[in-house]
């Protein structure tokens, strides 16, 4: 069992409810509607932009932290995906390396170690490693590529 405060309780029994006493679906787009028991609308997440991610050299320009950005610091920390399957980069004190793959739209790191250590910047190594590592969200706009987390923790990355 697991218990969260009394609001985040209450919601998510509101949401079951609606979802299991949904009598009717609507799909338009990119968009699912469950009607009957309250309404409940789903976006489908975009499509991971694979072709921009890869075999692009990343630096990191930004951390976010809820509503907080702040410049990294120590070496460059940086990010690169392998057409192989292989990720390597750095959180600006020590050196990443795994695997990655797409799935539910989501890039995840399958294998994932960072190696050295990190005693000066302990703060930016665990946002970095702790966003990549649970899996993200990846949008690319020009040169930037920002990556979420499940929380409202990213990462923002310029093309290098």
């Amino acid at each position: 069992e697991m218990g969260c405060e009394s609001a985040v309780m209450d919601a998510e029994a509101a949401y079951v409810a609606a979802l299991f006493a949904a009598t009717s679906w609507q799909l338009e787009a990119d968009t699912l509607l469950l009607s009957g028991g309250g309404d409940l609308t789903f976006e489908r997440r975009p499509p991971v932009p694979t072709e921009a991610l890869v075999g692009t050299d990343w630096l990191l320009e930004t951390l976010i932290r809820g509503d907080v950005a702040s410049t990294p610091l120590g070496d460059p920390a940086t990010l690169r995906l392998l057409p192989d399957g292989t990720v390597v980069g750095s959180t600006g004190c020590r050196a990443l390396s795994g695997t990655w793959v797409v799935r539910d739209g989501r890039v995840f790191f399958p294998e994932f170690a960072a190696d050295g250590e990190c005693p000066n910047l302990l703060d930016q190594d665990n946002l970095i490693v702790n966003v990549l590592g649970d899996g993200f969200d990846a949008v690319v706009e020009g040169d930037r590529l920002t990556v979420t987390s499940a929380g409202s923790e990213g990462l923002v990355y310029r093309s290098g």
